[in-house]
Order: structure tokens, then sequence, then C-alpha cells
């Protein structure tokens, strides 16, 4: 699976068939096909963070702005005073499978506070199958990593991890643990777990 995709729009008045794929990986055999064989009518491209390999977390720590690291800070300290748990998991792909529909439901809460532009009908769809996920647990490069903070996903990445590049379409965050900054300390976390530096201090 080199990209995920989102909707099929079929142009009855053109007899076209338009296909809008995400998260097409720009090194796959599949995006150069694309390039050299389909009329592409608009591209949207994603940078991605490289964490130099004899780069530990605490380098990568003090290279970001001040106001940043406040706010890692910030994040952490609030859970050690409100005495909250949190644990980082690199998640499997069967036990994924046999609970996908929590993760479903989180994104599915998600969208609807947030966007307010899922249609009911759509979001029951979207909790018994998401699609992106669903692609993704296909794919043999599947990954997942989430934190959990009191028991609970407090946010989850779920993507493709082909040559130690982690392509993320889809990143949920758990409202709930707002106050904590979830998304932040998932990926210092994930990072932090990257390059085994697990008891770094913020």
């Amino acid at each position: 699976h080199d990209a995920l995709p989102i909707c099929i729009i079929n142009d009855l008045n053109n007899n076209q068939i338009s296909l809008h794929l995400s998260g097409v990986n720009e090194n796959s055999n599949l995006y150069k096909l694309m390039k050299n064989k389909i009329a592409i009518k608009g591209e949207t491209k994603c940078s991605a963070i490289k964490l130099e390999s004899d780069n530990t977390f605490d380098s990568f720590f003090k290279n970001l702005s001040k106001s940043v690291r406040q706010n890692i800070r910030t994040a952490y300290n609030r859970l050690q005073t409100d005495n909250k748990s949190i644990e980082y998991r690199d998640e499997n792909k069967g036990a994924v499978k046999k609970t996908i529909r929590h993760y479903n439901k989180l994104y599915v809460v998600r969208r609807l506070k947030r966007y307010k532009n899922m249609s009911i009908l759509k979001s029951i769809c979207y909790y018994f199958n998401e699609p992106i996920l669903s692609s993704i647990l296909k794919s043999n490069h599947f990954k997942l990593v989430s934190i959990i903070i009191d028991g609970q996903i407090a946010g989850y990445m779920a993507g493709l991890l082909q040559n130690k590049v982690f392509y993320v379409p889809r990143l949920v965050i758990n409202d709930k643990f707002a106050k904590y900054s979830a998304g932040m300390l998932l990926i210092c976390e994930f990072i932090k777990h990257a390059k085994g530096d697990r008891k770094s201090v913020v």
C-alpha cells in the first residue's frame, strides 16, 4: 500500500473518474507511475522532520524555541502535579485489529467536536470502519503509537514506517486530555523512544 484512497469521484458529465489519494510516498513506485502516466490535477506536499542518527532527545529538545520548550515542561509538570500516569505504547497490528473501534471512536468524537462536518450516518460508518486506519492495517509497513494517561488513550499516530521514515496520515488526540497537550506529549514520547532516551528529563 503506497497510498491511502480517500474518495473516488465519478464525473458523469465528462465521462471521467477522479481519484483522491492521501499519504502517497514520493519514493514509491505508485508516485513515479502517477507522475509519468496520469494527469495530476493538484498536489499537496507534506514535509518530514529528520532526526539525525547521532542526536539524542535532549539535543533535539535544546534546539527547540524557548516557548516550545516551556510548553513541553508545563505539560509534563501538569501530569506530575495532578498525579497522572503516562505510558507510551508501540502497538502491534493484532492488538489494534482487536480494539480498532476504540481508535475509530476517538477519531469520530474528535472530528464531530472540532469540525462538526460529519453526518450521523457517516460517523456510524466510521465507527465501524474508519478508511485511513483500515487501509494502514492492511500494509506490511503498519505502525501505530499511542500514549495512555490514567488508562485511557490520550492520543495516537497511525501510519506507515518505510526506510526509517514514519509517514503519519492519521493523528488523533483525546480532548479529555487537552490540559496536558496530549499531542505534544505523544510526539515527544515517540522521539524519546525512537532515540532510546526514555529517561530524558525536560
